[in-house]
C-alpha cells in the first residue's frame, strides 16, 4: 500500500523542478536580453564615435583651408583637395561667395531680374518679385500677390530676413521646382554687392536685364583682397563606419585676431 506521505513528496519535488526549470528559463531569457542590449548600445557607441571621428576630420580640413585661404598661401578656386588613405579620406573645397544674388539685399528689379533669368514669366517674375519685398517688409504688404489661394493666404510676414530656401518657400507664389532653379544662383549669407565678375550666366543675364552690368563685359579672374569676403567651404570625411559632409559659411575679416573669420553658418549632412 502507496503512503501518501510518499506521492505528496512527489508531488512537491515535481513542482519544484517545475519552479526551478522555469526560474531558468526566465533567468535564460533575462540574460539574453540583456546581452542583446548591451550589443545595441556598443552599435550606438561605435557609431556616435565614427560621427565624431568624421567631423573632427571635417572641421580639421575647413579650418585648414580657411587659414590658406585667409594667409593667401591657396586661392578659394573651388577644386576639390584630397587627403588621407581609403580609412580617413578628406576632401575640401572652398569658393568665394559673391557670384549671387541674396534675397535680403537686392532691389525688386534685380530680383525680378534673376526670376526672368531663371525661367519664371515676366508677368510673373514680376509679382513675385514685390511679393519676395513686401514679405521682409510687412509695412508694403499690399505689393504682395492678392490672387494666391486661401491656404496661402493665411501666411503672414514676419518682417524677418530669409535664412534658408525654407524659409523662402513660404512666400506666395514661390513653388518648389522654382526654388529649385534659383537656388544655384542664391545665397542667405552674401553681404557684399553680387560681383559684375561674376561667372554664372544666371546671374550676369540677370545684372545685364537690371542694368547693373553693360553687355558683353569682359569677365576678370577674382581673388581674395576684398575685405569681409564671404567663402564657402566644403569637406567630406569618409572612413569605414560611412561618410560625412560639412559646409561652412564664413566672411573672412583680415585683421581679426586669433581667428581671421567669423562663422555665418554651419550645416552637416550624412552621405550615403
Amino acid at each position: 500500500m502507496t503512503d501518501p506521505r510518499d506521492t505528496r513528496r512527489g508531488e512537491e519535488g515535481g513542482f519544484a523542478l517545475l519552479l526551478v526549470l522555469w526560474m531558468l528559463g526566465f533567468l535564460a531569457l533575462l540574460v539574453s536580453q540583456t546581452l542583446s542590449t548591451g550589443r545595441a548600445a556598443l552599435r550606438l557607441g561605435d557609431a556616435a564615435l565614427e560621427r565624431a571621428r568624421l567631423e573632427t576630420m571635417a572641421d580639421a580640413a575647413i579650418t585648414t583651408e580657411l587659414f590658406s585661404v585667409a594667409t593667401g598661401v591657396s586661392g578659394a578656386g573651388g577644386v576639390w583637395k584630397v587627403s588621407g588613405d581609403e580609412k580617413n579620406l578628406v576632401q575640401v573645397r572652398s569658393i568665394i561667395e559673391r557670384n549671387k544674388i541674396n534675397p535680403n539685399a537686392v532691389s525688386v528689379t534685380l530680383m525680378q531680374a534673376l526670376l526672368v533669368a531663371s525661367g519664371t514669366p515676366p508677368d510673373k517674375a514680376t509679382v513675385l518679385a514685390n511679393a519676395i519685398f513686401a514679405w521682409k517688409n510687412p509695412d508694403l504688404q499690399e505689393q504682395a500677390p492678392s490672387s494666391q489661394g486661401r491656404e496661402e493666404s493665411r501666411c503672414v510676414p514676419l518682417g524677418a530676413p530669409f535664412h534658408t530656401f525654407d524659409d523662402l518657400a513660404v512666400v506666395p507664389g514661390m513653388t518648389r521646382s522654382l526654388a529649385q532653379a534659383l537656388a544655384p544662383h542664391m545665397s542667405f549669407a552674401q553681404m557684399q554687392p553680387t560681383s559684375s565678375l561674376t561667372r554664372d550666366p544666371v546671374v550676369r543675364a540677370a545684372l545685364v536685364k537690371a542694368g547693373l552690368v553693360i553687355p558683353g563685359q569682359a569677365i576678370q579672374r577674382e581673388d581674395v583682397e576684398d575685405e569681409e569676403a564671404l567663402v564657402v567651404v566644403d569637406a567630406k570625411a569618409s572612413g569605414d563606419g560611412g561618410a560625412m559632409l560639412r559646409h561652412a559659411e564664413v566672411v573672412l575679416l583680415p585683421d581679426a585676431r586669433p581667428v581671421p573669420w567669423r562663422v555665418m553658418r554651419w550645416e552637416t549632412s550624412d552621405i550615403h
